[in-house]
């Protein structure tokens, strides 16, 4: 896997694909509740991998921040796409990802780089996150996209980021819509990634969940 990683990360190959129009297409899926973070790489009736992740205090450069899911709507719908492509980024180096989600405010920020409605107290937690997911496209070569889907169409991501509910619904209704062909079957481990990525935002992912990222549930085909 490191050879094919260091191969993919090569920049006049990336350049290559791209002037042929050889780079993979892949599709992000996040959503956030008042207790976890959900999501899915690939469409909600296939998906190629899934995972979900309890709500914690979350960690920012400089500063720990006790979210409350009522007051800090956009940051959590942030962080949902952050937590999913930082999971997938390995998998999805030279790739062009289009990222849904059904909040509009964060859509906006993503295609701008930061938010750009009047200020409100949690605005550069939001933005911070933005910057955030910026970084790891960027160190991974991923070309970011964002589309606003309503929530009946985010009905997987939604369903994943309530834990409560979630456990039985991984163990079987998502468990039977993986792809047999999943890009992220060996995505199992416990041990973080070396990516670039992964430096630039360590105080970010130490505060998720309190354990760090990497080791978010997810399912895979096996």
């Amino acid at each position: 896997m490191s050879f094919w990683t260091n191969i993919s990360s090569i920049p006049a190959l990336n350049a290559l694909r791209r002037l042929v129009g050889l780079r993979p297409q892949y599709h992000i899926w996040a959503d956030a509740s008042g207790s976890g973070y959900g999501g899915h790489l690939g469409p909600p009736h296939r998906p190629l991998a899934a995972l979900r992740l309890s709500q914690k205090p979350i960690t920012l450069p400089g500063e720990t921040i006790p979210f409350a899911p009522k007051d800090h709507t956009s940051a959590h719908e942030a962080l949902a796409i952050f937590v999913c492509l930082h999971r997938w980024a390995p998998r999805l180096i030279g790739a062009d990802v289009l990222c849904h989600s059904d909040n509009a405010s964060v859509c906006e920020a993503l295609r701008v780089g930061r938010t750009i409605r009047p200020p409100k107290p949690n605005r550069p937690v939001t933005d911070e996150v933005i910057r955030a997911i910026k970084t790891v496209a960027g160190d991974h070569d991923i070309a970011l996209r964002i589309k606003w889907v309503p929530r009946r169409d985010n009905h997987l991501a939604d369903k994943l980021s309530r834990p409560r509910t979630a456990v039985s619904f991984f163990s079987h209704r998502v468990q039977t819509l993986i792809a047999p062909n999943a890009v992220t079957a060996a995505d199992t481990s416990e041990s973080p990634d070396s990516s670039p990525s992964t430096v630039a935002t360590t105080a970010l992912l130490r505060g998720v969940g309190g354990i760090g990222l990497p080791v978010a549930p997810v399912i895979t085909q096996t």
